[in-house]
């Protein structure tokens, strides 16, 4: 917890006199400029679009998206601040706020923080625009199973949050509604997620440990998983991930493509106060974008 708090404290130093690298930045979900679910941080305000079909109308919050006639994004514009609360970095606007998790400029990730029903808790995912290709399929960035059949584990703790939250996969593109952990015997080791992968692939994405909106202790109070071997179609690799709630990418030593993908625990950072292990988020990131 010390590390954490240490941590937080010279991030937001960090903003006070340098801007931290996701303001002025926009991200984008899908490759075609366009993208689902982007938004952008510019000049002190956060742009939110979202991706909604209308008939024959057209709400005072939508525009047009060039290109698409027929298909509307809503609109959510609103200036904000950044503040630091229980060891997670918070944009907050008049309102509506979010856990913002990022990695360098790279990768922005926005978590909705509210008391309303889960269906209208969001999570926003993105790629820096400027990473992303311009490609003619939709193929560039980042995927991960959206049906039960797509993804499987070995165990998970059975029932959701308060909050409505699963802690079974799969995990949401739009809405913030499952995360994983694991229900076996000890810290976790040995236990495992599987993922069938259909795009080519040669990065993984992880959101290491239990993030709750409205629960931030709870990353600390349970295990995060420190090493983990990532098998597929007879390969295997070992890889470290850090005891961060941010974004973290494992560069894969070869290409995976339209495979299962397992990933096994080997070894965690012990939680505060229980022993399960957890995840929130696990994806692939398409080949044709390059980070740092």
């Amino acid at each position: 917890m010390k590390k954490l708090l240490i941590g937080s404290l010279f991030l937001l130093a960090c903003a006070v006199l340098f801007g931290l690298p996701f303001e002025n930045m926009r991200y984008t979900y899908y490759n075609d400029g366009i993208g689902l679910y982007s938004f952008e941080f510019s000049q002190g305000e956060i742009i939110l679009q979202d991706w909604q079909k209308y008939e024959d109308q057209k709400e005072e919050d939508s525009i047009e998206l060039p290109g698409y006639p027929g298909l509307y994004c809503k609109v959510f514009k609103d200036t904000y601040n950044l503040i630091r609360q229980d060891g997670f970095l918070i944009v907050k606007t008049k309102k509506r706020s979010f856990i913002c998790l990022f990695k360098n400029s790279d990768i922005c990730v926005l978590v909705e923080i509210d008391s309303s029903p889960i269906s209208t808790k969001r999570v926003y995912w993105g790629i820096n625009s400027s990473i992303i290709q311009k490609t003619k399929q939709k193929t560039s960035g980042i995927f991960t199973p959206e049906w039960d059949s797509k993804i499987k584990v070995s165990t998970f703790l059975p029932g959701t949050t308060k909050g409505g939250i699963k802690y079974k996969p799969p995990f949401g593109r739009i809405e913030y509604g499952a995360i994983w952990i694991e229900d076996g015997k000890g810290k976790g080791i040995g236990e495992w997620i599987e993922i069938d992968n259909s795009q080519t692939t040669d990065k993984m994405l992880f959101l290491n440990g239990v993030i709750l909106p409205g629960s931030p202790s709870s990353f600390i109070e349970n295990g995060r998983i420190k090493k983990l071997q990532i098998d597929f179609d007879g390969f295997s690799q070992i890889a470290e991930l850090a005891d961060t709630p941010n974004p973290q990418v494992v560069f894969l030593d070869r290409k995976a493509c339209n495979t299962k993908i397992r990933v096994t625990i080997l070894e965690v950072y012990d939680g505060a106060k229980y022993m399960n292990c957890g995840l929130s988020f696990l994806g692939t990131l398409s080949t044709d974008m390059t980070l740092k």
